[in-house]
């Protein structure tokens, strides 16, 4: 896991500790917490879901057919 570095003035330092601690999370958690869902590293992208709200799917989208069972699947769910 990375670790970063960065200076922010004392007033944000310690009202990220209390905040932390309230939380009952170390401040490294509580920030991380906090920044992650801010980036599109951990998972869908930033505004995906709002494209999608704005734009939705139409109607005549098809849903695929699930597909045939392997042959090894096939030999497992003989009964």
């Amino acid at each position: 896991m990375a670790q970063l570095y960065f200076y922010v003035p004392d007033a944000v330092a310690e009202d990220l500790r209390r905040k932390a601690k309230q939380e009952g999370l170390s401040l490294s958690k509580y920030i991380a917490n906090k920044v992650a869902p801010k980036t599109d590293a951990m998972g869908w992208p930033i505004g995906y879901f709002e494209y999608f709200e704005k734009n939705p799917i139409s109607d005549d989208f098809l849903e695929p057919d699930d597909p045939p069972p392997s042959p090894s699947d096939a030999e497992r769910l003989k009964w």
